[in-house]
């Protein structure tokens, strides 16, 4: 895969689905936990497949599970499950399916536990947040990183499925825990230039 494709990261390509994910959503910060909570639901649904397959599913889940909303998912039932085996628009596993709802309980655990999701998550970035990366090639940009270890560690423990250290990291990436956007991408000169211009 080429570095770069038309000033953006490469993995972006030219598919006009993932060229607006990557110029609008990928790498910016989510403090809000619905759509924390949209991204865990989506990832967790990604693995084994690739993102863009889960990307162009993405109002299909909206729809499956109540617009993303925890509360509401959490009470779903084995009925419900059976119901999303025959919907279209989703990945019909049903284990991942099943792990859907379940994770939704453990995140409102969780939201209760630290006032939000977003507090928990940040609190395994005492230190500086986002981690802004500076990379210059694709094959530089790492599958996991210590944070994305000890969260997925920490949630496994808590009893969250399908969330392993490689997954984690590509929800830290998407939610813009962690900038991984290449030195020469134009989202990254344009954050450079607005960091800037604010600065005068």
């Amino acid at each position: 895969m080429q570095d770069m494709i038309n000033g953006r990261c490469g993995w972006a390509g030219t598919d006009e689905l993932y060229v607006k994910y990557h110029d609008s959503e990928w790498g910016k910060p989510v403090t809000d936990d619905k759509t924390l909570f949209e991204f865990l639901v989506l990832e967790s649904a990604q693995a084994g497949l690739s993102w863009i397959t889960i990307l162009r599913k993405r109002e299909g889940y909206r729809q499956a599970f109540c617009n993303f909303d925890a509360e509401k998912v959490a009470q779903m039932t084995l009925e419900d499950v059976e119901r999303l085996m025959h919907q279209d628009g989703i990945v019909k596993n049903r284990l991942k399916i099943k792990n859907t709802i379940g994770n939704a309980k453990l995140f409102l655990d969780i939201k209760k536990e630290f006032g939000s999701f977003y507090n928990y998550i940040r609190s395994f970035f005492p230190a500086v947040c986002p981690v802004v990366n500076h990379f210059t090639a694709l094959d530089q940009i790492p599958v996991t990183s210590p944070q994305s270890d000890a969260i997925s560690r920490d949630m496994k423990k808590r009893g969250f499925r399908f969330f392993g250290s490689t997954i984690c990291y590509a929800f830290l990436q998407a939610t813009g825990f962690v900038d991984d956007h290449l030195e020469t991408c134009l989202c990254r000169q344009n954050k450079e230039q607005n960091k800037t211009s604010g600065e005068k």
